[in-house]
């Protein structure tokens, strides 16, 4: 009937809401719902010139920082490293993002993404390629940068993406966050982890509370209910 076809809908999604792509919520959705932006360093920003094929860019704009600082402005919420269907021997994690740098970054300024590894304590254990947008190309324009076969610690069991600027001043965005458990990344596509919590669960679990609603009103079931 309804309710079982329903609830087996519910169960698939929840089964396959694993996703490829690590990073939750990599278009920062519902205010970069699962985000932290590192106590407001990082904002959210739909100006047209920030934005990537339609997402917003999570960006960080400062100034008159201390040369050699090194500035948080985002991290992924973490994702809990998988146990199953893992080759341990070549167990090693790769991410890609879109990064732009505008032209008021200074000479020493830059900014990009890390691998990060934490403990059962949630202590990190180890950053991996930061693939920083150098100096250079403050161009306003994304670029392509990609970090590859991240070995994971003895000790990890979590992982997530933070973002990093360098320098005195930087102005700039990323965009379009993917890290895989891959030695190198094939493509860019949206998490689908966000989505299936999101939207797709969401939905059915409100056609399942639709389906018994119905089933009660017209009284097939209120002696079980």
């Amino acid at each position: 009937d309804g309710i079982s076809s329903t609830v087996e809908s519910v169960s698939s999604k929840i089964a396959n809401s694993g996703s490829t792509n690590y990073v939750y919520n990599s278009e920062y959705k519902d205010n970069a719902s699962g985000w932290y932006l590192d106590n407001n360093n990082g904002y959210l920003s739909n100006a047209p010139q920030s934005m990537y094929q339609g997402s917003e860019g999570l960006g960080v704009n400062f100034s008159g920082k201390a040369a050699g600082t090194w500035t948080q402005f985002g991290e992924s919420k973490r994702s809990s490293l998988p146990s199953t269907g893992v080759d341990t021997v070549n167990n090693v994690w790769s991410a890609q993002a879109q990064v732009l740098s505008y032209g008021d970054t200074a000479n020493d300024g830059s900014l990009g993404f890390t691998i990060a590894f934490f403990d059962a304590s949630g202590h990190r254990v180890t950053g991996w390629e930061d693939c920083q947008n150098k100096a250079g190309t403050t161009d306003g324009i994304f670029h392509l940068y990609e970090a590859d076969n991240a070995p994971v610690p003895a000790n990890a069991v979590t992982i997530a993406i933070q973002y990093w600027a360098y320098g005195t001043a930087v102005h700039g965005m990323i965009a379009h966050p993917i890290l895989v458990n891959a030695s190198t990344v094939s493509g860019y596509q949206q998490d689908t982890l966000y989505l299936a919590t999101q939207s797709d669960l969401s939905t059915s679990i409100t056609q399942l509370n639709n389906a018994i609603n119905l089933k009660v009103n017209s009284s097939d079931y209120n002696s079980s209910i």
